[in-house]
């Protein structure tokens, strides 16, 4: 019992979080700004704009090149929130080419995580990302 009310406590904690960030700037509410490190080392940096869906995350994806390019420019997300603060997700590149999952927790007021993208050429990439306001 007190496990799940500890649960409950933390998905309460995290949309009161998210309700205090998105009434802020109502038309897109959250932009971040953050990057994404592959597990080979290189990087590229992102910036994300989402707004609220019932206990998740949708909106867009830029892709700005780093020490190597992207594999996509740019990309809807979107991303649904356990009571814990945890997430699941994924992203679709806007010519359809690029597919990537997405996992994480919520933290410093934004979002940080695994990836693992596959492009339809064979090209992917597995590492982390970290976006904050």
């Amino acid at each position: 019992m007190a496990q799940r009310r500890r649960g409950v406590v933390a998905g309460v904690a995290m949309l009161v979080l998210l309700a205090g960030v998105l009434v802020a700037s109502p038309a897109y509410a959250l932009r971040l700004r953050g990057v994404a490190l592959s597990d080979s080392g290189i990087y590229v940096s992102l910036v994300v704009r989402v707004h609220q869906v019932a206990a998740g995350l949708v909106g867009n994806v830029r892709c700005i090149a780093g020490s190597a390019p992207c594999l996509f420019g740019r990309a809807r997300v979107s991303v649904t929130f356990a009571p814990d603060g945890s997430f699941t997700g994924g992203l679709l590149s806007g010519n359809g080419r690029t597919q990537c999952a997405i996992a994480g927790v919520l933290a410093g007021g934004g979002l940080e995580g695994r990836y693992e993208c596959l492009r339809n050429d064979g090209a992917g990439d597995v590492g982390s990302f970290q976006v904050t306001p």
